[in-house]
């Protein structure tokens, strides 16, 4: 399906849209890239302005594309596109649902917020986060609550179970602890 035009893959109703994300894989050779710069910059005696601009080079390419997922109507495909500044489609996949396990929803505590994340959980282990509930907004009044529901319409759609994946706590360290309350 990778190639298909925009228009010829935009046709099915969408039930859910994600919040857009960014791509994770590309963080590694972004990096990489980034370092074999600085490196052979530094090596061959170029400018420190050169060595700057091939740092920001890298980490442009990272923050520039993202993903979202769209659960089709009939609940039978997740499609993702990854856009470049949320606009021009680069490329997109289509995932049948059934190759997804569960739909997942995360409790994220720290010392001043309280959020909360639904998602559907692949085979593979991998997570599409389609929505994410921060307590102190002011789109979200009650962030578990909302989680819940989109939950539960999810799991309707997709008819996979629930899974609660329970509470990750932050302390003032910034250490991350996973917990299931």
């Amino acid at each position: 399906m990778k190639g298909s035009s925009e228009k010829a893959h935009n046709r099915g109703q969408v039930a859910f849209v994600s919040d857009a994300y960014p791509d994770s894989r590309l963080a590694v050779p972004a990096l990489v890239i980034g370092i074999l710069a600085v490196v052979l910059l530094a090596n061959f005696g170029f400018a420190w302005y050169w060595i700057a601009a091939a740092i920001v080079a890298a980490v442009a390419v990272v923050a520039t594309i993202s993903w979202k997922a769209f659960v089709e109507a009939d609940g039978k495909l997740v499609r993702e596109e990854g856009r470049l500044f949320g606009l021009k489609l680069l490329s997109h996949r289509l995932i049948p649902v059934s190759e997804f396990e569960a739909v997942v929803v995360q409790h994220i505590k720290t010392e001043d917020d309280d959020d909360w994340r639904v998602g559907l959980q692949h085979r593979s282990g991998r997570r599409i986060w389609m929505r994410c509930f921060v307590m102190n907004s002011p789109r979200h009044s009650n962030p578990e609550f909302l989680a819940s529901e989109l939950a539960m319409a999810l799991s309707e759609k997709t008819t996979h179970p629930i899974r609660d994946n329970g509470c990750v706590a932050s302390n003032s360290a910034g250490r991350v602890e996973a917990r299931h309350d």
